[in-house]
């Protein structure tokens, strides 16, 4: 009987420690992987920096422009169709000189 276990305790053992090398092996891969990551996160980080600066960037440029003027009563619209007038129908003439051409 004895026999019986001490064969068992040497096979516990044995299982114990393929067991431990299976977790040791298990962890050397968890930390490698976690190393990784903690790359990749870093790149993630450096390449938000990156986009936030130009965004803040992007949004200065944006509040320094002129607002487009709104017409907000009939005279100011009527301003504005006298001095667009000319312009239109100088675009106008250019575009049937330009079909003119295309027709030739």
């Amino acid at each position: 009987m004895q026999k019986l276990e001490k064969m068992n305790q040497e096979t516990l053992f044995v299982q114990l420690e393929a067991n431990i090398r299976r977790l040791g092996e298990n962890k050397r891969l968890l930390e490698d992987t976690l190393a990784k990551q903690k790359g990749e996160l870093a790149s993630l980080y450096t390449i938000n920096k990156e986009l936030q600066a130009q965004i803040d960037d992007l949004s200065e440029k944006l509040q320094h422009r002129n607002p487009p003027q709104i017409l907000e009563n009939e005279s100011d619209q009527e301003v504005f169709k006298v001095k667009t007038q000319p312009r239109i129908q100088d675009l106008v003439k250019e575009i049937d000189e330009c079909i003119a051409l295309l027709n030739s």
